[in-house]
């Protein structure tokens, strides 16, 4: 009897930190769409009631608001990038490796905050077109391929190894996705290099160059 009534506890424990970990988990996501989603959606809003009105000064006031609202959006995705990276690292140098559904939840969110970074920036930056304002646009540019520039090559390990290179280890590879990270960092690491480096040249006046936005989409999102 004494067996089971412990058995029973212990089960009741069980389930009542499953609870709090899917309500942290629900608050996270909650959190993410209100500084991440929101402000995107609200940008999209204004550019479409921008499209409707006949004066062209109002038209514009309405998309400078919803370049602020994608400025915010994207400002909380690199605060995100580098918060998960940091935890993401001190998780992984956990001698007990107890850590697996975390370190997938943290590649997730990684893995999801690059993708939507690309797309706003994108948006971003044919906003600033529009308006006129070039230079911006290309700063724009500038902060997102440093932002990806330090997830490929900055240390965030006492071992010396970037967020990438931890991504590298600890994805879960299945036969279509083999080293993929290793392969995405190898071809991305010269090319942002070389971005970056034009993209000052042009900023400080000894290089004229158009900026073009080459974004690679998974075939399997329909948004």
């Amino acid at each position: 009897a004494r067996s089971i009534g412990n058995q029973l506890q212990m089960r009741q424990i069980y389930a009542k930190l499953a609870d709090i970990q899917e309500f942290q988990t629900y608050q996270l996501e909650k959190d993410r769409d209100r500084d991440i989603i929101v402000p995107f959606l609200d940008a999209r809003s204004l550019v479409l009631e921008a499209e409707n009105k006949e004066s062209e000064e109002e038209r514009v006031l309405l998309y400078r608001e919803a370049d602020g609202k994608i400025r915010t959006a994207l400002n909380a995705i690199y605060t995100d990038v580098e918060t998960t990276s940091k935890r993401f690292a001190r998780s992984s140098n956990n001698p007990f490796k107890l850590f697996g559904n975390r370190l997938n939840r943290y590649m997730g969110y990684l893995t999801s905050d690059f993708q939507i970074a690309t797309k706003y920036v994108g948006v971003r930056m044919q906003l600033l077109e529009y308006m006129g304002d070039a230079k911006s646009a290309k700063l724009v540019l500038q902060q997102y391929q440093n932002v990806m520039y330090d997830f490929l090559t900055k240390q965030v390990t006492r071992k010396g190894l970037s967020t990438a290179a931890l991504m590298h280890d600890y994805f879960p590879y299945d036969k279509t996705n083999m080293n993929c990270w290793y392969t995405f960092s190898k071809e991305m690491r010269p090319a942002l290099k070389l971005g970056i480096r034009t993209l000052e040249l042009s900023l400080n006046g000894e290089y004229a160059n158009d900026v073009y936005i080459v974004s690679v989409e998974d075939i399997n999102d329909e948004e």
